[in-house]
């Protein structure tokens, strides 16, 4: 039985779909520290949009509510705000996967031509990061733009940054 990480850090650290570049431009490879990150550096981005914008406009509003800014209570109300957004966004970071590992790299546009088509308000809570069970159904559903097989394969790799040439 394995272990749940529970630092952010570690929790990037042992996410395949994150490439070392990311890791590199975003500064998340683990290190101690007891200063509080945010931003990139707290994995507080929309996983599939790069967006960062909406995450500190959600943070700032998450820390006028604390009681205490002192320097502890201010780490650890942003490591978990962190955490929690993390494990929130799994479903991103599997649509990632299919994006980049499933189909030719060349009709990719077909998946983003695919998805704009789908009504506006889905579109906007996508957006926010705030896909409903409905709205996940639908994104995947359909026809698909990716061979089903490549979709399946990408869903089981371990490693993101050698697609399967089969």
């Amino acid at each position: 039985m394995s272990t749940v990480p529970t630092d952010i850090n570690e929790q990037i650290a042992a996410a395949p779909e994150i490439s070392p570049e990311i890791r590199r431009l975003a500064r998340l490879a683990p290190r101690p520290t007891t200063v509080a990150q945010t931003g990139l550096s707290a994995a507080l981005f929309h996983p599939t949009t790069g967006y960062s914008l909406p995450d500190a406009v959600r943070l700032a509003d998450h820390l006028v509510a604390l009681d205490r800014w002192d320097a502890d209570s201010l780490f650890t109300a942003i490591r978990d705000h962190s955490l929690r957004q993390w494990r929130q966004r799994g479903f991103f970071r599997l649509l990632n996967r299919m994006l980049f590992m499933a189909g030719p790299a060349d009709r990719r546009w077909t998946v983003m031509q695919r998805f704009y088509r789908l009504r506006e308000p889905l579109i906007q809570r996508f957006y926010a990061a705030h896909p409903t069970l409905w709205d996940r159904l639908r994104i995947v559903s359909g026809k698909p733009p990716v061979p089903v097989g490549e979709a399946l394969r990408a869903l089981a790799a371990g490693n993101l940054h050698h697609k399967d040439k089969r």
